[in-house]
């Protein structure tokens, strides 16, 4: 008397692909597969082991389970995630190593079964980087006069594409000075003179102080996370207004 047994099969892993987007540098990416033993319940099928490894760079990948039983699927063992240390397309594979075990059922050891890829994707973005063009302005006028302006530029100097926009507004003036203009979703690279600063010249004599300059790194448009303050600069203002 004898007896049969058949080896474990292994369905398709799923998701696939994975893709993750676009995500902010720093994230925690994780994604788990599911993977299920197709193999008949009839007490006649083999278990199934699964590793998951061989990530290729930018991505990662780990996990793994032993002696699934047949019609049974784990989708919590293997993960994969993508790499958000540094800013770029990330985009690779990671390889799901299969074995049939016969340990509990034919007792005939482990028996190497074809392996699957998965296909990992995303893109990591840094956060915008400001950079103040203008350090100081001077100003002057007379009593009544228009009141003078100066605008104040800034960059946002992050390279490429992978870079979150960047937003900027003007703190509360100093007095004798006025602030205005708003700048909103500054491309990498890109420049922008829209914050301007003016002097009062309701009233004669020498103004001076500071005003910052308030920088957001914005997901709108790219990884859609919520508005992350990237800092203040400071502007150094003095004036004059004089008695004609």
């Amino acid at each position: 008397v004898g007896q049969v047994f058949r080896l474990a099969a292994a369905g398709a892993h799923t998701p696939e692909p994975v893709a993750f987007g676009n995500v902010r540098i720093g994230a925690a990416t994780s994604q788990n597969l599911s993977l299920t033993n197709l193999s008949a319940n009839d007490g006649f099928s083999e278990k199934l082991n699964a590793s998951l490894g061989g990530a290729s760079a930018g991505i990662t990948a780990g996990g793994a389970f032993n002696l699934l039983g047949p019609q049974a699927t784990d989708s919590t063992s293997l993960h994969v995630g993508i790499d958000t240390a540094s800013a770029g397309a990330k985009s690779g594979t990671a390889t799901i190593t299969l074995v049939s075990d016969g340990t509990g059922t034919s007792g005939l050891g482990q028996t190497a079964l074809a392996s699957q890829t998965v296909n990992v994707s995303g893109n990591v973005y840094r956060l915008a980087s400001p950079l103040l063009n203008t350090g100081s302005v001077d100003l002057a006028a007379r009593v009544g006069a228009v009141s003078p302006s100066a605008a104040i530029s800034i960059t946002n100097s992050s390279p490429d594409i992978y870079t979150e926009r960047m937003n900027a507004s003007l703190g509360v003036a100093p007095s004798g000075f006025s602030g205005s203009g708003s700048v909103t979703g500054l491309a990498a690279g890109a420049s922008s003179s829209a914050l301007t600063v003016g002097l009062n010249t309701t009233t004669a004599g020498s103004f001076s102080g500071a005003v910052n300059v308030n920088f957001i790194s914005s997901g709108a448009g790219t990884t859609g996370a919520a508005d992350a303050s990237v800092g203040s600069q400071a502007v150094n203002l003095s004036g004059n207004v004089y008695t004609p």
